[in-house]
């Protein structure tokens, strides 16, 4: 019978390895936001929100969500992780509510590439903008634009119909240092 691991929950020297990856993805997803913000081209400041978000999203797996299937040592290990991360830093504040959503259409974005190719509508995109007033996506005569990614004047990064707001992930990765410091 294989012996069953147990996450090292009483360790300090463990827990804080893990405080220190997250806070480094916190500044690198800051980093990523700044650079982002500062960009000149559209195209290069999604490259950069999009890293952004990226590494947003792996703080909060390593904070939060359990990834592995069900029923799996993996996903046992990443339980009891979250909970001891949780017990030492019962502060750590929760991610903004769409990050998520946002990041999993960013992964799997070719699906719905995919489907808007193959729709039975005008094949019109609008793609890598910033400030774009979302009310332009019909053009007369011709049909709905799908809108892949953009940046709103609200500060909202857009990608397939779901959104994130980037302030919001700058606050929160501000508010996550300092909860672990």
């Amino acid at each position: 019978m294989t012996e069953q691991r147990i996450f090292p929950n009483n360790k300090e020297f463990v827990l804080d390895r893990y405080r220190d990856e997250i806070i480094t993805r916190a500044e690198w997803t800051l980093k990523y936001l700044d650079e982002g913000y500062l960009a000149d081209d559209n195209r290069e400041k999604m490259r950069q929100y999009t890293s952004a978000i990226i590494y947003a999203m792996s703080i909060s797996r390593l904070i939060y969500w359990h990834t592995s299937p069900i029923g799996t040592p993996k996903r046992r290990l990443a339980k009891q992780r979250a909970k001891a991360i949780k017990n030492k830093w019962p502060n750590i504040p929760s991610p903004p509510d769409t990050l998520r959503k946002v990041r999993n259409k960013l992964e799997h974005f070719e699906e719905s590439m995919d489907e808007w190719a193959s729709s039975d509508e005008s094949n019109i995109f609008i793609d890598s903008n910033s400030w774009f007033d979302l009310n332009m996506v019909n053009i007369e005569g011709i049909g709905s634009a799908r809108i892949f990614r953009n940046i709103d004047s609200r500060g909202n990064f857009n990608v397939l119909g779901e959104k994130v707001n980037l302030d919001a992930i700058n606050h929160w990765c501000i508010k996550v240092i300092e909860s672990l410091k």
